[in-house]
């Protein structure tokens, strides 16, 4: 799995397609999630495969914003299932994301 990879190109596609009109679901509310989950990792000890996988999450979590503010969370995970097949997520990790 290349999280890097994925990482970049979500925050591109959030950069590029999220409308302005968002005051709340921002790029900006997608890296604060993220750093909230990096911490919660650090402070739970989990191990560096499943913080992949939760980081993950965090960073596709609002994504469908990029298409409609009604059901982002269907077609977030639409977009979860469509691009991470390139970054080498298996099957199951795309599931669990």
């Amino acid at each position: 799995m290349n999280y890097h990879a994925a990482k970049a190109f979500i925050i591109d596609k959030l950069e590029r397609e999220l409308s302005a009109d968002l005051s709340y679901h921002g790029l900006h509310h997608t890296l604060d999630v993220l750093r909230v989950t990096e911490e919660l990792c650090l402070a739970e000890s989990i191990n560096p495969y499943e913080a992949l996988l939760l980081k993950t999450a965090a960073l596709f979590h609002d994504s469908g914003f990029v298409k409609s503010n009604k059901e982002h969370e269907t077609l977030g995970c639409a977009l979860v299932r469509e691009h991470l097949p390139r970054y080498d997520f298996t099957t199951l990790e795309i599931e669990r994301i």
